[in-house]
C-alpha cells in the first residue's frame, strides 16, 4: 500500500517503542514479558503510508515491520532502550514531533544476575527482583517538545476500570494520549482499546483488532499535527 497524499503527518518525524524487554538471570536465561510488537509494526506502518519518518525500536524477538522504510533499532534490556533513546534525543537536527511508548517493559529484573550459568540440578531456586524505573517518566526530559502517547494494559475489558487506569497514568506521566487496552494475550482476536486525552477528559472507543487500534492513534496523531500544537 502506497503512501497517502495531504497528510499533516507528512516528513514529521514519530518514534514508537514496542515489544518485550529482556532481563538476564544467568548466561543462558532470561526473564521478558509476552508482548509480540504486532501492534507497533502496525502503528509504525500507518504512519509510514500518511508520510511520516518513523524510528521504531523493537524489542529482540518481536516482529519487524513490512514496510523497510521504517527506521529499525533491535534492542534486548531495559539498559539498551535508555541508551538507544538518549542516541535519539541526541540528534536535535531532526527533532521528533511524537512519541508512542508501547513497548512492553519489565516492571521487575533479577536483583543480581549470575555470571555463570545456574546449576539446573538444583530442588529449589530463589530469584530476588528489584523495580525497574519507569521508562515513560523518562521522554518528557528526553524529548521535551514531542507528543507523548502511552499504552496502560490490564486484564479486564471493564470500560470503567480502564478508563480510570488510563487517566491515572496520563496524570502522573503527562501524556498527551493514553491508550488503555485489555490483555490481548489469551484471546488475541479480543485485543480491544480505548483512546483517552487526559486534559480534555475525551474517551473514544472500544477499538476492536490491532489495525483498528492503530489507525484510531494515528488519526487522532494527524489531527493534532494539522493544529500543528500541543493539546
Amino acid at each position: 500500500m502506497g503512501e497517502e497524499t495531504g497528510s499533516s503527518l507528512k516528513g514529521r518525524r514519530i518514534g514508537v517503542t514496542a515489544g518485550p524487554t529482556r532481563a538476564w538471570i544467568d548466561p543462558v536465561r532470561y526473564l521478558a514479558n509476552a508482548s509480540s510488537g504486532v501492534l507497533g509494526c502496525r502503528i509504525s506502518e500507518s504512519l509510514v503510508r500518511r508520510g511520516a519518518e518513523v524510528d521504531l525500536i523493537m524489542g529482540k524477538g518481536g516482529a519487524h515491520p513490512t514496510d523497510p522504510s521504517v527506521g529499525f533499532h533491535s534492542i534486548q534490556t531495559i539498559e539498551d532502550l535508555q541508551s538507544q533513546l538518549k542516541v535519539l534525543s541526541d540528534e536535535r537536527a531532526r527533532p521528533f514531533f511524537a512519541w508512542i511508548h508501547a513497548m512492553a517493559v519489565l516492571d521487575f529484573v533479577p536483583e543480581s544476575p549470575s555470571e555463570a550459568k545456574i546449576p539446573s540440578d538444583r530442588d529449589e531456586f530463589s530469584l530476588p527482583l528489584r523495580k525497574t524505573p519507569k521508562i515513560i517518566e523518562q521522554f518528557r526530559s528526553l524529548f521535551p517538545h514531542s507528543m507523548l502517547v502511552g499504552f496502560k494494559l490490564e486484564t479486564t475489558e471493564d470500560p470503567d476500570i480502564l478508563r480510570q487506569s488510563a487517566q491515572s497514568m496520563g496524570d502522573k506521566t503527562d501524556c498527551d494520549l493514553v491508550i488503555a487496552n485489555s490483555s490481548p494475550f489469551q484471546n488475541p482476536e479480543r485485543h480491544q482499546a480505548y483512546l483517552l486525552d487526559p486534559r480534555e477528559k475525551s474517551w473514544e472507543g472500544p477499538f476492536q483488532g490491532k489495525s483498528a487500534i492503530a489507525e484510531a492513534l494515528v488519526d487522532w496523531l494527524e489531527m493534532k499535527a494539522t493544529a500543528d500544537v500541543r493539546p
